[in-house]
C-alpha cells in the first residue's frame, strides 16, 4: 500500500524536473536527422542523377561539388567522397 504513494511521488517529481526543459541539439535522435538529408534545389546543380550511384537527384541532394566549372550534386557525402577519390581534379 505504501508503494503507490511512493510511485506517484516519484512520477510527479520526475515530471516537475522535466517541465520547462528545452531539448538541445545533442539530444536529437540521430536516426531521425540522418533520414532527412539537406535539401538543395535541383536547379542549383548541372546533373540530374548522382554521377557515382546513378540515383535521381529528385530524391534529395545532400552534398555538392564544384568540378571543372560545373556544380555536381550528390545524394550523399559518401557518393561525393567516392567521386573525388575516382576523379582527381586536373
Amino acid at each position: 500500500m505504501k508503494r503507490i504513494p511512493l510511485f506517484i511521488g516519484v512520477v510527479l517529481y520526475a515530471s516537475l524536473l522535466a517541465c520547462g526543459r528545452q531539448p538541445t541539439a545533442h539530444t536529437a535522435n540521430p536516426a531521425l536527422t540522418a533520414s532527412h538529408p539537406k535539401r538543395y534545389p535541383l536547379s542549383l546543380v548541372d546533373n540530374k542523377t548522382d554521377t557515382t550511384c546513378g540515383m535521381p537527384l529528385t530524391a534529395g541532394i545532400e552534398d555538392t561539388l564544384h568540378y571543372k566549372g560545373r556544380v555536381l550534386g550528390f545524394c550523399s557525402t559518401e557518393c561525393k567522397n567516392e567521386f573525388v577519390k575516382n576523379n582527381p581534379a586536373k
